[in-house]
Protein backbone atom coordinates (compact mmCIF):
# COMPACT_ATOMS: atom_id res chain seq x y z
CA UNK A 1 0.00 0.00 0.00
CA UNK A 2 1.52 3.44 -0.75
CA UNK A 3 0.58 6.47 0.43
CA UNK A 4 0.69 9.59 -1.40
CA UNK A 5 -1.60 12.08 0.05
CA UNK A 6 -0.79 14.03 3.71
CA UNK A 7 -4.12 14.42 5.66
CA UNK A 8 -3.52 16.75 8.29
CA UNK A 9 -5.98 16.59 11.37
CA UNK A 10 -3.77 20.05 12.36
CA UNK A 11 -5.55 23.33 12.47
CA UNK A 12 -2.12 25.17 11.68
CA UNK A 13 -2.67 27.15 8.49
CA UNK A 14 0.26 26.13 6.56
CA UNK A 15 0.22 22.34 6.72
CA UNK A 16 -4.16 23.01 5.37
CA UNK A 17 -3.19 25.62 2.91
CA UNK A 18 -3.44 23.23 -0.26
CA UNK A 19 -6.00 20.01 -1.03
CA UNK A 20 -3.12 18.00 -2.41
CA UNK A 21 -0.36 17.59 0.54
CA UNK A 22 1.39 14.82 -1.79
CA UNK A 23 4.68 13.63 -0.14
CA UNK A 24 6.72 14.43 -2.66
CA UNK A 25 6.05 17.97 -2.07
CA UNK A 26 7.60 17.34 1.34
CA UNK A 27 10.79 15.14 -0.39
CA UNK A 28 13.16 18.10 0.40
CA UNK A 29 12.61 16.98 4.03
CA UNK A 30 14.38 13.99 4.04
CA UNK A 31 17.44 15.23 1.80
CA UNK A 32 17.74 18.65 5.12
CA UNK A 33 17.48 15.39 7.58
CA UNK A 34 19.92 13.39 5.78
CA UNK A 35 22.23 15.49 5.60
CA UNK A 36 21.88 17.05 9.47
CA UNK A 37 22.61 13.02 10.51
CA UNK A 38 25.76 13.07 7.81
CA UNK A 39 26.74 16.21 9.35
CA UNK A 40 26.15 15.53 13.17
CA UNK A 41 27.87 12.06 12.96
CA UNK A 42 29.95 12.00 16.05
CA UNK A 43 33.38 10.86 15.74
CA UNK A 44 34.77 11.26 18.86
CA UNK A 45 33.72 11.99 22.32
CA UNK A 46 35.44 13.03 25.55
CA UNK A 47 34.66 12.89 29.16
CA UNK A 48 36.68 15.28 31.09
CA UNK A 49 36.56 16.49 35.35
CA UNK A 50 37.27 20.07 36.11
CA UNK A 51 40.35 20.36 39.05
CA UNK A 52 40.84 22.82 41.67
CA UNK A 53 37.73 25.40 40.91
CA UNK A 54 34.74 26.56 39.01
CA UNK A 55 36.70 28.26 37.06
CA UNK A 56 39.79 25.88 36.20
CA UNK A 57 39.81 25.17 32.20
CA UNK A 58 39.77 21.40 31.17
CA UNK A 59 40.74 19.86 27.86
CA UNK A 60 38.42 17.73 25.97
CA UNK A 61 39.45 17.62 22.40
CA UNK A 62 36.20 16.14 20.60
CA UNK A 63 33.63 16.22 18.67
CA UNK A 64 31.03 15.95 21.79
CA UNK A 65 31.38 14.80 25.51
CA UNK A 66 30.69 15.63 28.95
CA UNK A 67 32.78 18.36 31.23
CA UNK A 68 32.28 17.63 34.81
CA UNK A 69 32.86 20.28 37.02
CA UNK A 70 33.93 20.26 41.19
CA UNK A 71 31.65 20.76 43.61
CA UNK A 72 30.00 23.84 43.02
CA UNK A 73 29.14 26.61 45.48
CA UNK A 74 28.44 29.42 43.07
CA UNK A 75 25.62 31.74 44.82
CA UNK A 76 22.47 32.31 43.71
CA UNK A 77 22.45 34.91 41.04
CA UNK A 78 25.69 34.26 40.08
CA UNK A 79 27.83 33.05 37.37
CA UNK A 80 31.65 31.78 36.44
CA UNK A 81 33.53 31.04 33.53
CA UNK A 82 36.51 28.22 32.32
CA UNK A 83 37.95 27.81 29.24
CA UNK A 84 37.75 24.44 26.90
CA UNK A 85 40.95 23.72 24.71
CA UNK A 86 39.25 21.67 21.92
CA UNK A 87 41.23 20.90 18.41
CA UNK A 88 37.78 20.24 17.09
CA UNK A 89 36.47 23.77 17.42
CA UNK A 90 36.59 26.27 14.49
CA UNK A 91 36.21 30.37 15.38
CA UNK A 92 33.21 29.61 12.91
CA UNK A 93 31.80 25.99 14.85
CA UNK A 94 28.82 25.77 16.52
CA UNK A 95 28.45 24.42 19.90
CA UNK A 96 25.29 23.02 21.57
CA UNK A 97 25.39 22.96 25.67
CA UNK A 98 23.04 21.14 27.93
CA UNK A 99 23.53 20.92 31.80
CA UNK A 100 22.38 17.71 33.72
CA UNK A 101 22.42 19.04 37.65
CA UNK A 102 20.87 17.25 40.86
CA UNK A 103 22.11 19.76 43.53
CA UNK A 104 20.08 22.59 44.83
CA UNK A 105 20.39 26.00 42.61
CA UNK A 106 19.76 25.98 39.25
CA UNK A 107 22.27 25.29 36.96
CA UNK A 108 22.55 26.67 33.54
CA UNK A 109 25.40 26.97 31.07
CA UNK A 110 26.11 28.84 27.90
CA UNK A 111 28.73 29.75 25.64
CA UNK A 112 30.41 33.28 25.49
CA UNK A 113 32.99 32.61 23.45
CA UNK A 114 34.29 30.70 20.76
CA UNK A 115 37.78 30.55 18.69
CA UNK A 116 39.55 28.50 16.78
CA UNK A 117 41.20 25.48 19.59
CA UNK A 118 38.35 26.44 21.94
CA UNK A 119 35.28 27.47 23.49
CA UNK A 120 34.21 29.60 27.14
CA UNK A 121 31.81 28.00 28.78
CA UNK A 122 29.71 30.57 31.23
CA UNK A 123 27.93 28.63 33.92
CA UNK A 124 25.03 30.24 35.99
CA UNK A 125 23.18 29.79 38.84
CA UNK A 126 19.43 31.11 38.20
CA UNK A 127 17.84 30.46 40.76
CA UNK A 128 16.90 33.24 43.19
CA UNK A 129 17.92 31.99 46.47
CA UNK A 130 19.78 28.88 46.94
CA UNK A 131 23.91 28.46 45.72
CA UNK A 132 24.85 25.22 43.95
CA UNK A 133 26.14 22.25 46.06
CA UNK A 134 26.98 19.60 43.92
CA UNK A 135 28.81 18.54 40.32
CA UNK A 136 27.45 20.20 37.50
CA UNK A 137 27.51 17.71 33.86
CA UNK A 138 28.17 20.08 31.14
CA UNK A 139 27.42 18.05 27.97
CA UNK A 140 28.74 19.69 24.93
CA UNK A 141 28.49 18.67 20.78
CA UNK A 142 30.53 20.81 18.09
CA UNK A 143 29.32 21.12 14.99
CA UNK A 144 31.37 22.12 11.84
Amino acid sequence: MAISTFSPASPDSFIIKEADMSLAKFGHLNAVVTELNTKATIVTSANVTQATSITTGVTASADAGVITTVSSTLAASASAVFVVTNTKVLATSKVLLSVLYAGTGIAYATISAIADGNFTVKLYNVHASAALNAVVNVHFSVIN
